[in-house]
């Protein structure tokens, strides 16, 4: 594996306009630094140590799940603990309302987008027991 080819397919990930994208690549980011041990592993660390700014982006989310794990990972890549902002105080800063009330939908959303489910796509109801 090539740890900087990954290190910049994360940094451009980090950079897209969806969410779950992003929240994904702090992922793949946090599971590298907290268990990888290949060389390629510590090479993808040190890029982002001599330049944590696309992490640090990522605090300005309005998404508070890709907030939490870009403060673990600036935590991991650091040392610093940095504050999340409140969900309320993140829509806000964004000019986004009502988010409390479709709280509930993006999580369920982003736990199936997470798994490469569609999330338009509803579940088959399960099948009777057999008799």
């Amino acid at each position: 594996m090539d740890g900087l080819r990954v290190a910049e397919l994360l940094r451009e990930k980090l950079g897209s306009s969806r969410w779950q994208e992003v929240l994904r690549a702090l992922a793949a980011l946090e599971a590298v630094l907290q268990r990888g041990s290949a060389q390629a592993c510590g090479e993808i660390a040190v890029m982002f140590q001599s330049d944590p700014t696309p992490v640090r982006s990522c605090l300005q989310s309005s998404q508070q799940q890709v907030q939490q794990h870009a403060a673990a990972v600036l935590k991991l890549l650091t040392g610093e603990d940095v504050a999340v902002p409140a969900a309320g105080l993140a829509a806000a800063i964004t000019g986004k309302k009502g988010a409390a009330a479709n709280k509930a939908a993006a999580a369920a959303a982003a736990v199936a987008d997470l798994l490469g489910e569609d999330p338009d796509v509803q579940p088959a109801a399960p099948a009777a027991p057999a008799a």
